[in-house]
């Protein structure tokens, strides 16, 4: 600050230089001091021990005395509240070791000073020169952002020299740690992040200590985050910092001070801090038992670095601890993906949960939901599916009384529980029991709890899936939530293909690249056959349904997601491929599998097969949207035997028993163009509603033809390929030694088996069929050269 009072009357002979004490009237400290009010006025204040009371005095002074700048030298940064929008002051935050400025730098600040009326204050560091960091072109930028700037250097050593300094100034009972600031630090030290709820009884209100949370993420101590659990804003100490922490402590003074934030994170309920204090301080055996009792909202509310824990701890093992292990194994598929190691301890933890017993109709429905999950994830079919069974049956013969005597404890045991069934019901291609779970887990779940949107997100899913919310014959969209990825179904109802795409591109773009989630997959897949044929691909398909069928012990995938792969397959012919995975399901009987095997069946044109199965598809399945596709694709059975009359009759009973206009035009995209159009043709003038259900659905792009990808000969292969690389006729005419007018014949001949006119139109069916091989050097990987 003497460099800067220095640097200043340099530059301003006429511009007077006062050093005032925090503690007095700044007001006063100025009149008494300035003996020509109309020139300038720089006043040095050093206010490392001040409390808030002193940042409302400066700025009553300051603005009182429009000829006064203060430049300060604080720990603290003041509140927002006192330098607002109805304020001409305002305040930079900036760091020592910006005090490197150039000629130009200079002249900028000069002027700066002489037009802002800004108040600067910076951090004094008990290593640094104790000179006030001030640059021009930062601190325009700071004030053109709104005022409040941030610390530019975090390394180590600044954030070490900074710890030092407080714990000695908090060591020494100084005026210091009775401020706000002082006594919020002084207690931060105990937690790893902290909210304003955790620092209430330190700041003096909740008022304040939000106040005090926006000012502490300007220090570089900190990262400014959002706490999952609360939703609120929380301070998180950089991994450097709480380092430093620990670097002058001894491990019982370290254990003393996390013992003492773990009691305050207990009493406030904060279990993803209560975890990550157990594993600091080693106690692993009391972290299973909080992930035992809370084992969702752990999964899902953890941030990263309380994820990155569990992942690096080495004294957790499945055979000790196998809910910290499932839980690990989680996090490790959101970032690395599956493994075959992942597998063998996912078994491993099943084993051990099922040796556990449990006593009384909430622990059992703990148990029971817990052992399901884990087999799920473990790629158990038969267990997974055993054990939901039984936890649906515990669900829905409850008794009201149940209801009436839980406590919280309890009403938490069920939520968790029936999250965990709903999850491995997706998994298992159970949608029926998906949709009681979901229930269920909203029922019990309260409005006040964090993960209740969550849960409230996961039945609106499940019942946009089963088409219930589409049910009114008036046709008016339901709302959905962005996360609901069922909500492409809605849009596709609409005949919006672009937001049923984006609703589901992240599933898309992830299909084959992660461990296999049987719902997103089949969503991803199934949008791709219905909207985007030329974003399906074998590989694209396949990669999902091999991924499906590596994932569970029986080799058999997903059958929903074979059902969606089945239909992508039949949007670009690949007919061989689609058989190759039907018959993986061969001995697979619930609804997905029935009409995956009548879809193959009227591509393969046996429409009295596609009955048969559409038949017993009807018979397992209450869900509307599902009934109403199988009922659709019956119909499309009877158009392809020439039963138009029963054809008709069946629409008619269709309408008749859901006269649902938006789970109609949904399943009308299951149909290619060829049998929409002849079924079109058949809808009853005395069903003018209906009528204009198929007037809307006509309007739909409809990529599914029934169609099997061409067979071309060596010959026709090797001329497309040429023509994908931009040959000219002559120049392939040339190439295999034959005369333009052979080479004629030849395309004629390729034109008619894939459907084109033209070379264009060869290219881009070919590309579609993945009939162009790819070839050394190509790094378009089969794109069509323009």
């Amino acid at each position: 600050m003497l460099q800067g009072a220095e640097y200043f009357q340099r530059q301003d002979p006429t511009t007077q230089v006062m050093w005032a004490e925090a503690g007095a009237d700044i007001g006063a400290q100025l009149d008494a001091a300035s003996t020509e009010p109309e020139s300038s006025v720089l006043v040095c204040i050093d206010a490392r021990d001040v409390q808030d009371g002193f940042w409302e005095g400066l700025s009553e002074a300051l603005n009182a005395r429009p000829w006064a700048t203060a430049v300060v030298a604080s720990y603290d940064a003041p509140p927002e509240t006192v330098f607002d929008q109805n304020t001409s002051l305002t305040h930079v935050i900036m760091h020592e070791q910006d005090l490197a400025f150039d000629a130009i730098e200079l002249q900028e600040l000069s002027a700066l000073l002489a037009t802002s009326g800004a108040v600067f204050d910076t951090l004094v560091g008990g290593q640094e020169r104790g000179c006030a960091a001030l640059i021009g072109k930062r601190i325009t930028r700071m004030l053109s952002r709104g005022g409040q700037g941030a610390w530019t250097h975090t390394s180590p050593t600044v954030e070490a020299g900074l710890l030092n300094m407080i714990r000695a100034e908090s060591a020494t009972g100084s005026t210091f740690r009775r401020s706000h600031i002082g006594a919020v630090l002084s207690s931060a030290f105990e937690l790893p992040s902290f909210t304003a709820d955790l620092i209430d009884c330190a700041a003096g209100g909740r008022r304040q200590a939000d106040a005090m949370i926006s000012r502490l993420v300007a220090l570089p101590l900190f990262d400014a985050d959002e706490d999952g659990e609360t939703g609120d804003e929380q301070c998180v100490w950089t991994p450097a910092s709480w380092e430093s922490l620990k670097a002058n402590e001894s491990r019982e003074e370290t254990q003393g001070r996390l013992n003492r934030g773990l009691i305050r994170v207990q009493k406030a309920g904060r279990l993803v801090l209560e975890l990550r204090i157990l594993l600091e301080l080693g106690w692993v055996d009391k972290a299973e038992e909080l992930a035992k009792q809370a084992y969702r909202r752990l999964l899902l509310l953890s941030d990263t670095r309380t994820a990155q824990m569990v992942q690096q701890d080495p004294s957790i093992t499945a055979q000790r601890h196998p809910m910290l292990m499932m839980m690990r194994n989680q996090f490790v598929l959101r970032t690395e993906g599956f493994s075959p190691r992942l597998r063998v301890q996912d078994q491993e933890v099943l084993v051990e949960l099922r040796r556990e017993t449990a006593t009384g109709w909430f622990n059992e429905v703990s148990r029971v939901g817990c052992i399901g999950y884990a087999a799920s994830a473990a790629g158990n079919r038969k267990t997974a599916e055993r054990y939901l069974h039984s936890l649906v049956e515990l669900i829905t013969e409850a008794e009201l009384a149940v209801h009436a005597n839980a406590n919280e404890t309890d009403r938490l045991k069920i939520v968790d529980a029936c999250f965990l069934g709903y999850w491995s019901a997706l998994q298992l291609d159970r949608p029926e029991e998906a949709l009681v779970l979901a229930e269920t887990m909203s029922a019990w779940g309260k409005a006040t709890d964090r993960l209740h949107q969550f849960d409230s997100v996961c039945l609106e899913a499940v019942m946009d899936n089963a088409g219930l919310r589409s049910l009114e014959s008036d046709g008016v969209a339901p709302i959905c939530d962005p996360f609901n990825q069922a909500h492409s179904f809605i849009a596709l109802e609409d005949g919006n293909d672009g937001a049923a795409l984006q609703a589901v591109q992240r599933f898309i773009a992830e299909l084959g690249t992660h461990n296999t989630r049987s719902s997103p997959d089949g969503f991803g897949l199934m949008l791709l056959a219905i909207t985007s044929r030329d974003a399906a691909t074998v590989d694209r398909i396949e990669s999902a349904l091999i991924d499906s069928a590596d994932f569970w012990d029986d080799h058999r995938p997903s059958t929903f997601v074979t059902w969606a792969g089945t239909l992508a397959l039949s949007a670009i012919g690949a007919k061989v491929e689609a058989l190759k995975w039907v018959n993986r399901i061969s001995d697979s009987n619930d609804v997905y599998a029935h009409l995956t095997r009548a879809s193959y069946a009227l591509w393969d044109s046996r429409p009295d097969e596609a009955l048969n199965e559409i038949s017993a598809a009807l018979k397992l399945t209450n869900q509307p949207r599902t009934a109403i596709c199988a009922q659709l694709l019956g119909i499309a059975a009877h158009v392809q035997l020439g039963n138009h009359d029963q054809a008709q009759l069946r629409l008619e009973e269709a309408w008749r028993s859901r006269p649902a206009p938006r789970l109609f035009r949904f399943a009308l995209r299951l149909l290619p163009q060829t049998a929409f159009g002849k079924l079109h043709a058949h809808v009853p003038e005395s069903h003018p509603a209906l009528r204009t259900v198929f007037s809307a659905a006509a309007t739909d792009h409809r990529t599914l033809t029934w169609a099997e990808r061409p067979n071309l000969t060596p010959t026709e292969r090797e001329i497309l390929k040429m023509l994908s690389q931009g040959a000219s006729n002559t120049a392939i005419a040339n190439a295999r030694y034959i005369t333009v007018g052979t080479l004629r014949t030849h395309l004629k001949s390729l034109y008619k088996k894939l459907g084109a006119t033209n070379r264009a139109e060869a290219l881009t069916l070919a590309s579609r069929f993945e009939l162009i091989e790819f070839w050394e050097g190509d790094t378009h990987r089969g794109e069509i050269p323009r």
